[in-house]
């Protein structure tokens, strides 16, 4: 079984893949925290013409984050059973930092179509081009 080690606290955590059905509900939850990203991303660029916008803008990203962050603290613990039964120890040191490079780590590990699609990502630009200079796509064997 594939396992990944991830930093939490300054300690090292070994997480192994799920098995598929808990894989597919984990990744619910990741999609969640994913599908925030976006506006938070955009709360970040916000321009403000005065001092008032300012502070609310301000507000308001720091409480969108605080939210994405304990979003993240419950999709990261909830890697592993491990993990969940040592989440008092593992949030008492954990930096934000570490839970985003834990995150992204976990994604990789415990969604392994996204390599495929992004392999197929890369590959469909060569495909194109080759099309378009005449090439006959090839069967699938």
């Amino acid at each position: 079984m594939r396992t990944v080690t991830i930093v939490l606290g300054g300690a090292s955590w070994t997480v192994a893949r799920m098995p598929a059905l808990r894989a597919i509900a984990w990744r619910r939850g990741a999609e969640q925290l994913l599908a925030d990203m976006p506006a938070l991303a955009k709360l970040y660029d916000t321009e403000t013409k005065s001092q008032s916008e300012l502070i609310e803008a301000s507000l308001l990203m720091y409480r969108e984050a605080g939210a994405v962050v304990e979003r993240m603290i419950e999709v990261v613990l909830g890697a592993s059973d491990e993990l969940t039964q040592r989440r008092d120890l593992i949030l008492d040191s954990a930096t934000e930092e570490e839970l985003l490079a834990a995150f992204q780590t976990l994604l990789l590990l415990n969604a392994p179509l996204a390599g495929l699609a992004s392999e197929m990502a890369a590959a469909a630009p060569a495909e194109m081009a080759a099309a378009q200079n005449g090439a006959t796509p090839q069967p699938i064997r």
